[in-house]
This record gives structure tokens, C-alpha cells and sequence, in this order.
């Protein structure tokens, strides 16, 4: 049987619930023989409002804990990992722009209710991708 995912992308947020997306990524990964993607992209909110750009200090703590879930994934079984950090807006590059870039067939996230308040205003991340990915979504509770 011809496998359907070729290229998976997991968002990753340091939450409970983006480590048991990362899992239900990794496990299907393995069993479509797919390329994995993930994701870990820093909101403005997130960083130090001082900064313009990310420090070098901001990019390599989140390269390293993005480092540890692709050497983790790897360990268990994934052949192609790629690490991606980026700062900006995670509905957007998870959504639109990281599919195109890299042609994922299938996006992981974790439902997670981080900020309960941002989500009343103006809806999860989760809720975002769904809405406007142009490819499935796979959503982790």
C-alpha cells in the first residue's frame, strides 16, 4: 500500500499537549516511512518585548530543546528529521507557511488551552490551522 503522508510537520510548544502530539507525530512518521518536520516558532508575546529579533541567547536555547525532540525522534525510529525554530506568528507559519515551503502532507498539533484568554479573543492556534491549512490536520487532545 502506497503511504498517503510523505512529510509531516508537528508544531511543538514546550505544553503537555505538544508532547503528546509530538508522539502521535513520531508514531506516524514511523508507520508512513515520512519525513518529519518540527516545529517550535516563538511568539512575540513570548519574547522580550526589548528585542526586535530573537537573541542569539533566545535562538539557541530553542535550538537545543528543538534539538532534543530530533535527536528523541530519531532515536525512536524516524530516519528524517528537521529541526525548524523561527519567531512570528504560529498560526501563520504553521498553517500556510511552512506547508508550502516544505510540501507537508499532514500537520500535528496539540489542543491546548495555554492562554485561555487569547483563545476566548481570538482562537487557538489549533483552531486557526484546521480552519486554513490546505492540507489535513491532525489535532491531539
Amino acid at each position: 500500500m502506497k503511504s498517503r503522508y510523505k512529510k509531516i510537520l508537528v508544531g511543538i510548544d514546550g505544553t503537555k499537549e505538544s508532547d503528546k502530539a509530538f508522539y502521535e507525530a513520531v508514531e506516524m512518521a514511523k508507520d508512513h516511512e515520512a519525513d518529519l518536520f518540527i516545529a517550535w516558532i516563538n511568539t512575540e508575546m513570548e519574547r522580550n518585548p526589548a528585542h526586535k529579533d530573537m537573541s542569539d541567547r533566545e535562538q539557541l536555547i530553542y535550538d537545543r530543546k528543538v534539538s532534543k525532540k530530533e535527536a528523541e525522534a530519531k532515536t525512536l525510529g524516524v530516519h528524517t528529521v528537521t529541526p525548524i525554530v523561527a519567531t512570528g506568528d504560529p498560526k501563520k507559519y504553521l498553517s500556510k507557511w511552512l506547508p508550502k515551503e516544505h510540501q507537508i502532507d499532514l500537520i500535528i498539533l496539540g489542543a491546548t488551552a495555554k492562554k485561555v484568554i487569547a483563545n476566548l479573543l481570538v482562537g487557538s492556534t489549533a483552531k486557526y490551522v484546521v480552519e486554513y491549512a490546505t492540507c489535513p490536520v491532525f489535532v491531539v487532545k
